[in-house]
């Protein structure tokens, strides 16, 4: 009898769940935890797979991070490269979004440390770049936004798509309810 109820279970979340991809809502892989050894509260936008220009037969990858501990609210946005070689993103002004015409750069971390070779020989990097909740508003209000990620061999630009803005929104919301509201 368990196994039955769990196969309901399961079948009405997959049901639910295609009920809202054929609806046309992304789904927006957002996840939520709270650490209490470290008094954290966590949500990640997983990445969004970044189209447009060619590069190198390799993947571009955007995420969203909010943290908040005993040190306050840290918002940011993650960048990562997966494709044959290194793109060598350095610390600095390496994302800038164009929000509606207005050029936004974010500094960020570099991929210094932060860089590995997978089981497929893949190069894959990844960069931390601090955002304020002021520039994520700005981001979801927009209804153009186009994104530059400069590294030092490789430079991607790309549209978010609706979808994509749909997704920044869900993170902002569960973002704001979870980690940010109350923050200083």
């Amino acid at each position: 009898m368990k196994g039955a109820r769990w196969g309901i279970l399961l079948g009405a979340i997959l049901s639910l769940i295609n009920i809202g991809a054929s609806a046309g809502e992304p789904l927006c892989p957002i996840r939520e935890w709270k650490d209490p050894r470290q008094d954290a509260r966590c949500v990640v936008l997983d990445s969004l797979i970044l189209g447009g220009g060619t590069v190198q037969s390799g993947i571009w990858y955007l995420g969203a991070s909010a943290t908040r501990d005993r040190r306050g609210v840290q918002l940011g946005f993650i960048v990562q490269w997966v494709g044959p070689s290194w793109a060598f993103l350095s610390p600095g002004e390496t994302l800038t979004f164009l929000v509606d015409g207005k050029e936004i750069p974010l500094s960020c971390t570099g991929s210094d440390g932060r860089r590995n070779i997978t089981d497929t020989g893949a190069a894959t990097e990844t960069t931390f770049c601090g955002a304020s909740p002021e520039t994520l508003d700005q981001i979801i209000s927009a209804k153009r936004v186009l994104i530059e990620i400069k590294g030092e061999t490789l430079t991607q630009r790309a549209a978010l798509d609706t979808g994509d803005l749909a997704c920044l929104r869900a993170f902002h919301d569960t973002a704001h309810g979870a980690v940010m509201v109350g923050a200083k």
